[in-house]
């Protein structure tokens, strides 16, 4: 179970980070803002998706925490530490949950 912070770039697939691509390939779940996870369409299929709209980021934190909890690979935007981190502290979410 881990959590992968990455964002995908500006739009085209043609415009992501390797290590973008690599955490999508490997997550079990990808959770994002929903106008951002259509732009991935073909490399998300057959995987689990949780989105939701703008102004929502602590719900998709809330949610990716939850499937890292069940022993989920989750691919997570990079907002995630901004709405996840105690008071600003920079730690988030439970020790056995890799982030």
């Amino acid at each position: 179970m881990k959590i992968y912070v990455v964002g995908i770039g500006p739009g085209g697939e043609e415009q992501m980070t390797a290590a973008a691509r690599e955490a999508i390939d490997i997550s079990d779940v990808i959770v994002g803002y929903s106008k951002y996870i259509e732009l991935l369409d073909s490399l998300i299929d057959g995987k689990e998706i949780f989105t939701s709209v703008m102004k929502q980021e602590k719900e998709r934190c809330e949610k990716a925490l939850e499937y890292c909890i069940q022993g989920k690979t989750v691919q997570s935007g990079r907002n995630f530490y901004d709405q996840c981190s105690k008071g600003g502290s920079g730690e988030v979410g439970p020790p056995d949950c890799g982030i």
